[in-house]
């Protein structure tokens, strides 16, 4: 008789798990070695003629680069040489030279077209990582979408619900001050529900588990806007306007920068959101973009070039209209903070540490108009 332990090395996602510390436990009470199932057999290798191709790919560059193979992949090269298109590949297999080389102007122009168009995320991702912005932008390599609702999608759908959520009741003529909290609730069920079906569709069917996912975000949203709603009722501050893009043809227009080649980039975008204080002293104007995750304001990554969105989009607006002056750029986090406390706390209380974890957060002017404000 046999006692068999199994366990997964990955999971659905393809991503390595690590193994339960069970494991080494048994094998050790039990004085037996873990055996990992593999082996180095070149006969394991030569099974489906798709699989059989790969392996014996890397044969042909190891023995072009070590000038040495296991003889059996001369038979399995003979036989693929009779079988086609596969068969002229076979050459370039054993002509192949990895060897890194730069890519001159004239081929990265072959790769990126005539594009005179960038944008600020873009310019970030590639003072951050050249390699990243080469991989995404220049030979556009994407991972393969499954169907599972992950951190990215919830972040996309909590970003989406908020923008839509705010032009709602803007368009209402409500405003945030006479909104109330079941119109919101009522708001984000129907976007939620949207969403839900969407996602049904692109991926046939979502399971249980991802609809319930998707719905959990009502109460998150709901904290959001709430503290959204506090910010604008307690600031002389008022929505000027909601994704607005700078671009050719926009009341904006778009960032024109000149390069050392004589060649202009124009750099697009769009504000999440756009806030004016028209005072005694002038409008000040202020950009808030909404950001998931643990974002926060910087003036070394500013300094760097890490960060520059804000500064860039604020430019932008203030550009737009010679009325317009410097108010601040600012990050809203979309977040569903937990409340910490030592004792059993008031509805109002918990609210108020609610809006202090959900605090705007960047730069401001230095004007007392705009720090009153």
């Amino acid at each position: 008789e046999k006692l068999i332990i199994s366990y997964p090395k990955a999971g659905n996602d393809f991503k390595p798990l690590r193994k339960s510390y069970v494991i080494s436990r048994i094998c050790s009470v039990m004085s037996v070695k873990e055996n990992d199932g593999a082996t180095n057999s070149v006969f394991e290798k030569i099974c489906s003629p798709e699989m059989s191709r790969e392996y014996l790919a890397e044969a042909v560059s190891e023995y072009m680069h070590t000038g040495s193979a296991d003889p059996i992949w001369k038979n399995v090269y003979s036989y693929f040489e009779t079988k086609g298109d596969f068969a002229k590949k076979l050459d370039s297999f054993a002509s192949a030279v990895n060897i890194p080389q730069k890519i001159n102007r004239d081929r990265l122009s072959m790769l990126t077209g005539d594009n005179e168009y960038t944008s600020v995320s873009r310019i970030q991702r590639y003072m951050a990582c050249r390699y990243s912005y080469f991989m995404d932008y220049i030979l556009n390599v994407t991972e393969k979408k499954d169907t599972v609702v992950d951190s990215l999608d919830i972040g996309n759908i909590t970003h989406s619900i908020l923008e839509r959520l705010c032009r709602k009741i803007e368009e209402s003529g409500m405003g945030f001050k006479g909104v109330t909290d079941e119109y919101l609730l009522s708001a984000i069920d129907e976007m939620l529900s949207e969403f839900t079906e969407s996602f049904s569709l692109m991926s046939d069917g979502l399971s249980k588990r991802n609809i319930h996912i998707i719905k959990r975000l009502k109460d998150s949203v709901f904290i959001c806007i709430k503290a959204i709603q506090t910010h604008i009722e307690n600031s002389m501050f008022e929505p000027l306007g909601y994704e607005m893009e700078f671009k050719e043809g926009s009341q904006l227009g778009c960032i024109e920068i000149a390069l050392d080649n004589g060649k202009t980039v124009k750099l697009t975008g769009k504000i999440d959101r756009a806030d004016i204080y028209r005072s005694k002293d002038g409008e000040f104007v202020r950009v808030i973009d909404y950001k998931t995750g643990s974002k926060t304001f910087k003036l070394d990554d500013v300094f760097y070039g890490l960060d520059v969105q804000l500064a860039v989009y604020l430019n932008a607006l203030v550009k737009s209209d010679k009325n317009y002056k410097y108010g601040g750029a600012l990050y809203f986090l979309i977040d569903d903070p937990i409340v910490s406390a030592k004792g059993k706390l008031s509805d109002e209380e918990i609210s108020k540490k609610l809006d202090a974890a959900l605090k705007l957060n960047g730069m401001i002017a230095d004007d007392r108009t705009v720090i009153d404000g």
